[in-house]
């Protein structure tokens, strides 16, 4: 059974658009840019997602597979800015959603860029920054994020 504090919460995003699947757990506090985003947030089945975790995801979806785990202070950014100037002096923004498939674990204070999709059971590095896709069962680190290792998937009996 779920403490009274984390059903209020799950209460609370679903009433503001969040998909929130069976079981999934969130520690607060958890931070959506812009605050009407969260219908762009979808969570799987049984995901845990830990402190100070930021949505930027305006524009684009962020969407999380079944059995995911989220770090403290992980950062899902979705939005983009041109390194050119428009004719106003503004700086064009783009936005690409993210998808990360199932059990999946992302440590403490990675970033996720805009547009990449992390296969299933893949391990990301604390602190990695993610700006391109990641293969299902490896585990990727540094700055850029590459793939350091290849992980066994599970036998399934």
């Amino acid at each position: 059974m779920l403490p009274v504090c984390n059903r209020w919460r799950r209460f609370c995003l679903r009433m503001s658009g969040m998909h929130i699947g069976v079981g999934s757990k969130f520690w607060s506090p958890l931070v959506i840019r812009p605050l009407t985003a969260a219908k762009h947030i979808y969570i799987g089945d049984h995901c845990f997602i830990n402190s100070e975790v930021r949505f930027a995801c305006a524009f684009a979806k962020v969407s999380l597979g079944n059995g995911v785990l989220v770090g403290p202070r992980v950062s899902f950014e979705t939005v983009n800015h041109s390194l050119s100037h428009d004719t106003h002096g503004f700086r064009d923004v783009s936005s690409t959603a993210i998808r990360v498939d199932d059990f999946v674990w992302i440590g403490a204070g990675a970033m996720l860029m805009p547009g990449v999709h992390i296969g299933e059971g893949a391990v990301i590095a604390a602190g990695a920054v993610v700006t391109k896709d990641v293969p299902a069962y490896v585990l990727v680190a540094g700055v850029p994020a590459k793939i350091i290792k290849t992980l066994e998937p599970p036998v399934h009996v």
